[in-house]
């Protein structure tokens, strides 16, 4: 089978993680799949990367507008160059690339994967979103707060769509030496260490988090691990709250695996969410997640491995984290429960259920056109 898989996002994060390495598991089933992402300096080494273990990826620029007939003429090109059998779109909606499902070969069956719960749009984006969904075979939620607002917000049959959750690769992503990997990333050898990361942005709710831990009395150190655009603000609060010395920033990591057995606790304070991939990597490893109730996060943590807490409550979140701090045994027990739910969110679950969604689409596809002609 040949897979034109693409992704629109400009940096690295959560939704990039899942599309490459879905498109290297379907590369190991034996199918053909190309890998489109866009020519963005912040992509560069993840594209080496997967270069490096044997995936075909090209750099195309992205379809900028409605107005945009070259970029439309030059993507419908490639694609019946290639001619794929499932053309696999991610995140489409939130970019220009949302024009794509009506460009694709008349063969090809068009799968999307919504990896976020979405609904500010235009009259023009949300009508463009709407036609577009009539074009896709299939659309793929990764929770079901996002399923139900491709239901109910953009009126996609609720037949179309597929809830398929992201996993934890928990080959990585297991529990590990704590003072190892404290020592590697240069966190304090004992006390207490909340961890958190992602992308430095609104959605993920840091500026929250400062606030959560200022409010704490005692000892702690919180390491966040991620980069973007929020970054010197957050950097100027921490200092506004005077708790510059007890925060750590870590930038983007290279072996983000490493990161979690450090912590004794991990805090994620999103103020909207798809399924984040930070959590599920933290229950692998067996951390208690404090964690805002929403969307993906609520319907991951119902099963346990933490505590959730009203969305902007840094007063909530500050309580949950303190008593953990000063009660080891209970953290203890938490954890237990917490490497027990990344079990069962294992990304080979995820991997199996795209595989046999394709293999669903393109008969599907076969059908139709027998009965088109």
């Amino acid at each position: 089978m040949k897979v034109w898989s693409r992704i629109s996002g400009t940096q690295p994060g959560g939704t990039e993680e899942v599309a490459g390495r879905l498109a290297l598991d379907m590369a190991v089933r034996g199918h053909q799949v190309r890998f489109s992402m866009p020519r963005s300096e912040a992509l560069d080494a993840w594209a080496s990367e997967l270069l490096g273990q044997g995936l075909e990826v090209v750099r195309e620029k992205e379809v900028t507008s409605r107005l945009d007939w070259a970029g439309m003429a030059r993507a419908a090109r490639q694609m019946a160059e290639f001619q794929p059998e499932v053309v696999h779109l991610h995140l489409n909606h939130a970019t220009a690339d949302r024009y794509l499902p009506l460009l694709g070969p008349r063969g090809a069956a068009c799968v999307s994967t919504e990896h976020v719960r979405h609904e500010v749009d235009t009259f023009s984006q949300l009508a463009l979103k709407r036609w577009g969904s009539t074009r896709i075979a299939r659309v793929v939620a990764v929770s079901d707060s996002v399923r139900k607002s491709l239901v109910e917000h953009y009126r996609i049959a609720e037949s179309r769509v597929r809830v398929i959750r992201n996993g934890v690769d928990l080959a990585r992503f297991h529990p590990g030496d704590r003072a190892r990997s404290r020592a590697r990333l240069g966190l304090p050898s004992v006390g207490f260490v909340v961890g958190s990361a992602g992308r430095l942005t609104r959605q993920k709710g840091f500026d929250i988090l400062l606030r959560a831990c200022a409010r704490m009395e005692g000892a702690w150190v919180l390491a966040i691990a991620g980069e973007g655009e929020d970054e010197a603000a957050l950097r100027a609060l921490a200092a506004e709250l005077e708790i510059e010395d007890r925060v750590r920033w870590l930038g983007r990591l290279e072996a983000p695996e490493d990161f979690y057995p450090a912590l004794d606790a991990f805090a994620l304070a999103s103020r909207w969410e798809g399924l984040p991939l930070t959590l599920l990597e933290a229950l692998g490893c067996g951390i208690p997640v404090a964690a805002s109730a929403v969307d993906g996060i609520l319907e991951v943590l119902a099963e346990g491995g933490g505590v959730m807490v009203p969305a902007e409550s840094p007063e909530a979140l500050s309580a949950v984290l303190g008593v953990w701090r000063d009660h080891e045994a209970l953290r203890r027990q938490v954890a237990v429960d917490a490497e027990r739910v990344g079990k069962v969110n294992d990304w080979s679950r995820t991997s199996e259920s795209y595989a046999a969604l394709y293999e669903e689409v393109t008969a599907w596809k076969r059908s139709s056109l027998r009965q088109w002609w």
